[in-house]
């Protein structure tokens, strides 16, 4: 069976960042966030929800900055609310 060349090392990567934090595909972070691909696709077309695109249909983005803007989107909505 032939491997592609380099695979090892991107998988390596991938891990070794996952291990500092980081999100990379929709279905990642909406487990991360606990709510469905869809919304997170919603919420990305809405340009409402902090993420890069990386090409090939794929996302980066840090937990430590989506618990901030779920922590601001809180606070904003129980602001409105009193």
């Amino acid at each position: 069976m032939k491997r592609k060349r380099g695979h090892f090392m991107k998988v390596y990567q991938k891990k070794s960042l996952e291990h500092r934090g980081f999100l990379y595909t929709k279905r990642e972070i909406a487990e991360y966030m606990g709510v469905c691909p869809s919304t997170v696709t919603r919420l990305i077309k809405s340009s409402a929800l902090p993420v890069a695109r990386q090409g090939n249909g794929l996302f980066f983005t840090s937990k430590q900055l989506l618990d901030q803007w779920i922590l601001a989107v809180y606070n904003k909505q129980r602001g409105n609310r009193e």
